[in-house]
């Protein structure tokens, strides 16, 4: 099978005068689109975990070769004068195993240079093709390459699961006529899969290939601290050699009765800005997390977040980016309202991104003025995997505030909704939860980042991942609940339809629905006529907390 599936491949490079450079080409055209295209992967992978399904073992980072090759069976030939003779099958690609240390290899225009490998591009694309193996997890490729041209070259590796389909493709620039060491990390391989090794523009030498798996254990997590009606500190025992922790904190709603449930509802009153509508704060990274929200090309005024156009002539736009949320209930109909402000006749577009990643519905907007504007549209084609995007294609900057989305839900609809994405660096972290989450179920997971660095150890080039630890979930402490029952007579219950109150201390009496939106407050006692849709509502007398359900 293995060899059958490498055999369509290579048949497939060889059907015409450029076939070997077009397996390339079609998905390069340009060193200007082939790294759009790398930075579109990299940007990709911000928001994507990927799993690593290497066993636990004893909570250390453990490294385990998958793949070397020193190239001690190529002696024919020097890496000056490499031997003339093609390896590979010149119709099938493929190599006789007696040249390599594992068997399975292909390529194309490959030769001995004397103890390395010499990739030639004699009107195609001199290449390496590695054997199938696993390159799930976390994975680093590195070898040493020599480029012929004085100039320098690109290097490139490109990952393919068994079926030809590109999973990733990276390049790094290498300089002209000497040795030198190069490194590329995956975490976004499948358990059958290949490689392909070569240089964009010149012939070169490739020597000392060796691939790793690299097992990065999950963090351990400790019982939650300080925990209020509002939020809890989340605590974990160290990893020894991460660098980093990220953590996702999630809500499980349950609708009690039909209702409209809010996945987003930001006001964006903690962001604390010196930046004003006029004059921004533009932070030097390039994205920021707010929230469960990612944001590209950031601003910032008090409370108010925005994006901005500085870069939109080199096809780089501003924009937000959501979560996942399961939006297919009430047929994937679903609604957004949002305040914006920019310049005049700035064009927006709010997209919906099903599960297939695909745009599946857009709403396209048009500023009138630079002033504050509101925008309510529907939405439509949400599943239950659904992103929604919010990007700018104006050149000054676009300000967002009171973001809404919100969706019709039926009795006994569920919904998991990423509420907060948040990196850590030390091993506890406070976290606050917004008041319309409070009363869903709440669990949190958390994995580790190992960061990658560059050859001088300065700048962070890339990252592995441990797996998400199992979920955990907490129980917020609604003012000491339990504390305050035993201390106060007062309570609360429905009766066909009307709420009845029995309020000895004549208290304030405030009434919350599961969103946590306050539907009445006033100092009364007795039977109280609200009109409220059969569900669950929390009943604050005084300092009591009493929960009722409207049947």
């Amino acid at each position: 099978m293995k060899k059958y599936l490498l055999l369509l491949f290579a048949l497939f490079l060889s059907t015409a005068s450029f076939a070997q450079r077009a397996a390339i080409s079609n998905r390069i055209d340009s060193k200007e689109d082939f790294e759009k295209r790398s930075r579109d992967i990299k940007e990709k992978m911000l928001h994507e975990r990927r799993s690593n399904v290497e066993q636990y073992r004893n909570g250390e980072i453990t490294s385990t070769p998958i793949l070397t090759e020193d190239f001690s069976k190529f002696t024919a030939g020097s890496e000056e004068t490499p031997d003339a003779t093609r390896l590979e099958d010149t119709e099938t690609g493929i190599i006789s195993d007696e040249y390599f240390n594992t068997p399975g290899w292909m390529g194309f225009e490959v030769y001995q240079a004397g103890g390395c490998a010499f990739l030639d591009l004699n009107g195609e694309t001199g290449m390496l093709i590695t054997p199938f193996i696993n390159t799930t997890g976390n994975v680093t490729i590195k070898c040493r390459v020599k480029s012929v041209s004085t100039e320098g070259d690109y290097f490139c590796y490109n990952l393919l699961d068994e079926y030809s389909e590109p999973l990733n493709i990276e390049y790094t620039s290498i300089p002209g006529n000497e040795w030198v060491e190069v490194e590329f990390v995956s975490t976004i391989g499948v358990e059958n899969s290949y490689i392909i090794l070569f240089s964009m523009y010149d012939k070169l030498l490739i020597d000392d290939i060796e691939i790793v798996n690299h097992y990065i254990p999950a963090p351990t997590l400790l019982p939650e601290t300080n925990i209020t009606s509002n939020g809890f500190t989340a605590n974990w025992n160290a990893t020894e050699g991460v660098d980093e922790y990220y953590l996702h904190l999630y809500a499980k709603h349950t609708a009690q009765y039909d209702e409209t449930y809010f996945f987003t509802d930001y006001d964006f009153s903690n962001i604390i800005s010196d930046g004003t509508t006029i004059d921004p704060e533009v932070p030097e990274e390039i994205s920021y997390e707010y929230e469960s929200w990612f944001v590209f090309l950031p601003i910032f005024a008090n409370n108010i977040i925005g994006v901005s156009g500085e870069f939109n002539k080199d096809e780089l736009y501003g924009y937000l980016s959501s979560p996942l949320y399961n939006l297919s209930y009430n047929n994937g109909s679903f609604n957004i309202s949002l305040s914006l402000k920019g310049n005049t006749d700035d064009y927006i577009v709010v997209n919906l991104i099903d599960s297939e990643g695909y745009i599946a519905y857009e709403q396209a907007i048009s500023l009138p003025d630079a002033e504050w504007n509101d925008f309510s549209f529907p939405m439509q084609k949400g599943d239950e995997e659904s992103n929604i995007e919010i990007v700018y294609y104006g050149s000054g900057y676009l300000f967002i505030d009171n973001l809404k989305i919100y969706q019709e839900l039926p009795t006994a609809a569920k919904v998991t909704t990423p509420i907060l994405q948040k990196l850590c660096y030390e091993t506890s972290v406070d976290i606050s939860v917004q008041e319309h989450y409070k009363y869903d179920e709440l669990y949190y997971q958390i994995y580790s980042i190992k960061n990658v660095y560059d050859k001088d150890n300065e700048t962070i080039i890339n990252a592995m991942y441990s797996d998400m630890t199992e979920p955990r979930f907490v129980t917020l402490n609604t003012e000491n609940v339990e504390d305050l029952e035993a201390q106060s007579s007062a309570y609360a219950y429905f009766k066909q339809g009307q709420l009845n109150i029995f309020n000895p201390e004549n208290e304030m009496v405030t009434i919350y629905n599961t969103n946590g939106v306050c539907v009445y407050s006033a100092i009364t006692n007795g039977s109280i006529d609200l009109d409220l849709s059969q569900g669950l509502y929390v009943v604050k007398i005084g300092n009591k907390v009493i929960k009722s359900v409207n049947f």
